[in-house]
């Protein structure tokens, strides 16, 4: 069930460095800053500070290694940066998590899926929810600068798959006790870590590898104080809003062929495709499912009842099945005839929501549908548009740790690009917080 790919790592007991070490750079890019070759450079400097701290937090991801982020939010400078290369990682001797260990003997690391690339066929925009940017706040543990991974140790010569924590150093540390495998049956392992920045625990899921059923628990990592959530079915990993706290558990589809892809979309049981939203507050969430032409948001209203665990979203393979409790609307994704007129919402699919029940969309507007308060239905005209107009490219939103703001990166015609933030309430034009630097290209923020 890995997420991308494992590289072994360096026995813990000391093996000479023989893996070539691969430059920590990211696809598009040169790694910026943090890349000098030696000495007390401003480089240096930055690469040594922490994640955590004023500015937002961006990160950036390709040829196997994951960049990390902290840009200045008042002129868009560089505070911090950190690269995280797995294929010289070594086990730690000082875990920087309180009840974190050395992994067991030879392990492995593998990164987690940090894609964000969506699949497009034509007309039709397949919205894909294996990663929206601003649910990979989770990837990080900011006050330590790590990085959240999965390994494989060996524990009484059987293979067991935990979650750890690796810094840029490459010094890698499990976060759960060693499990107990036997070699000759299964044993429970836990996959896909994500850390909530409001409570400071990491959420993770625990199956049986290969099976249906799983339990999301949760850990304090300086306590080890672990919480079971809820259980789940039909569920490979876990997405957790950075803002309400609620999990989505969900499938991973790995393939890349644009005609699986489309069939997935059309009616599989597969859920790669789904978005998942909540309100800030928490109080309603939801998700939104591609099906032929048209986009299907539900939503449900939540209570303390409900739990932090929300079930996965679900259709047939003929059509969308509406559960108990939910509201049921479509947006129609394709324009047959032209002449009839643009459609209110063609094309445009949900993000996150900037109120109780307001949606925001993916396009370069920002537009901000409703939620009828009473039924949740989805109301076919906007409500408005955060930005009001212009000739810019608007991309990778990601709303204000308070709600009142939503920061971006705007390109405008002639390829320059830089950070932005505007009001939810689209009450001001955008302001300019600083300019996107050509090595930091293929950038993009990940919390605020």
């Amino acid at each position: 069930m890995p997420e991308e790919r494992s590289y072994p790592s360096l026995w813990k007991h000391g093996a000479a460095l023989a893996a070539v070490v691969m430059l920590a750079t990211a696809c598009g890019g040169d790694g910026g800053e943090g890349g000098g070759e030696g000495g007390d450079t401003a480089g240096d400097t930055v690469s040594q500070e922490p994640l955590a701290g004023e500015g937002f937090l961006a990160m950036d991801c390709g040829m196997g290694v994951i960049n990390a982020y902290r840009f200045s939010d008042q002129d868009g400078s560089l505070l911090a940066q950190h690269s995280y290369n797995p294929t010289n990682t070594t086990a730690t001797e000082e875990p920087r998590q309180g009840s974190a260990r050395a992994p067991e003997g030879e392990f492995t690391t593998t990164l987690p899926n940090c894609d964000i690339t969506e699949y497009k066929e034509g007309d039709i925009n397949w919205p894909a929810s294996r990663n929206l940017h601003h649910q990979l706040a989770g990837l990080f543990i900011p006050e330590t600068s790590q990085l959240l991974v999965t390994l494989d140790e060996q524990a009484n010569g059987a293979q067991v798959t935990t979650i750890g924590a690796m810094a840029s150093d490459g010094t890698v540390e499990a976060l759960l006790p060693a499990g107990g495998g036997s070699g000759f049956s299964d044993t429970l392992g836990q996959y896909s870590p994500r850390y909530n920045h409001n409570d400071g625990r990491v959420y993770y899921l625990e199956k049986v590898p290969g099976s249906g059923e799983g339990t999301v628990k949760s850990l304090d990592p300086a306590s080890g104080d672990v919480q079971e959530i809820g259980s789940c079915t039909e569920c490979d990993r876990i997405i957790l809003d950075p803002h309400s706290g609620h999990i989505y558990t969900t499938t991973f589809l790995p393939s890349t062929d644009s005609e699986e892809l489309q069939d997935a979309s059309l009616g599989s049981d597969n859920y790669d495709f789904v978005r998942y939203f909540s309100s800030p507050e928490g109080t309603v969430s939801g998700h939104a499912i591609p099906e032929g032409w048209f986009m299907f948001v539900r939503a449900r209203k939540w209570s303390s009842d409900s739990g932090l665990l929300l079930p996965t979203a679900r259709k047939t393979d003929e059509a969308i099945v509406p559960q108990e409790g939910w509201s049921n609307r479509s947006i129609e994704q394709y324009e047959e005839d032209a002449s009839e007129g643009e459609l209110p919402l063609a094309n445009r699919n949900p993000l996150f929501m900037v109120g109780e029940y307001e949606l925001m969309l993916d396009d370069d507007l920002f537009t901000v549908v409703g939620l009828d308060p009473e039924t949740l239905d989805l109301i076919d005209e906007p409500v408005r548009s955060i930005i009001q107009g212009g000739d810019r490219t608007n991309t990778t939103p990601v709303l204000s740790s308070d709600g009142t703001k939503v920061l971006f990166r705007s390109t405008s015609q002639d390829g320059s690009s830089g950070w932005y933030s505007v009001p939810v309430d689209g009450s001001a034009e955008p302001t300019e917080i600083g300019a996107v630097a050509p090595e930091y290209s293929a950038v993009f923020p990940i919390y605020w």
